[in-house]
């Protein structure tokens, strides 16, 4: 049975991850830093056999995911359903103040029972709406290698999806901008390989 191969990828870093907000479903840009991150993982990536990439609507993802897939000659499909969390209220806020001003929000995470953001999303919102898109995609492309290109906590919810994670608890699954997260797949059965995996840490080791 052949592999599958899901190498989920975060945006570089932004002029709001840059100052401490929260992106959520605005667009942003990314910094001098965030292209350069992407330019190193596409280096990282550059002789990966990829098939075939998707990306979040958002231009952060759009724009990361063509600096990496530069070495590629892959199509990049956008899929709305792999948008960033909705941060509702919180958008373009800044963490600190979120916490102060919304308590019972700041008291659900504190708690790790997965609260929505104010008129937004929770984490489980966002894996009721990409889940379906992530198990089509496997039964569409198996035996190929396929490129995600997402966000924090999109990436977070996908990943604590398939290990099982409580909603809550995905917010612990560290997502550094332009991490990179493999899941390998033959049939069934599949194996979270790396999570947040560091690009300037080089050569990914060959199986």
């Amino acid at each position: 049975m052949s592999k599958t191969r899901v190498l989920i990828i975060r945006h570089g870093e932004t002029d709001s991850n840059l100052a401490g907000k929260l992106d959520g479903q605005v667009e942003t840009t990314l910094t001098e830093k965030g292209i350069a991150q992407a330019e190193q993982l596409g280096e990282l990536l550059a002789e990966e056999q990829i098939d075939i990439a998707f990306a979040s609507p958002l231009n952060r993802s759009q724009e990361t995911a063509k600096i990496v897939l530069k070495h590629h000659g892959v199509k990049i499909v956008t899929e709305q359903t792999m948008m960033e969390i909705d941060c509702g209220d919180c958008t373009l806020r800044f963490r600190d103040d979120v916490i102060k001003e919304f308590p019972d929000l700041a008291k659900g995470w504190e708690e790790q029972v997965d609260p929505p953001f104010p008129n937004g999303e929770s984490l489980r919102d966002v894996q009721a709406r990409v889940m379906p898109f992530i198990k089509k995609i496997l039964k569409e492309h198996e035996g190929k290698t396929i490129l995600l290109s997402g966000h924090g906590a999109l990436n977070r919810a996908i990943i604590g999806a398939f290990l099982e994670v409580p909603a809550g608890l995905c917010w612990n699954i560290d997502q550094s901008n332009c991490c990179l997260n493999e899941i390998s797949f033959r049939g069934d059965k599949y194996t979270v390989k790396r999570v947040n995996h560091d690009p300037a840490l080089g050569v990914l080791k060959k199986e």
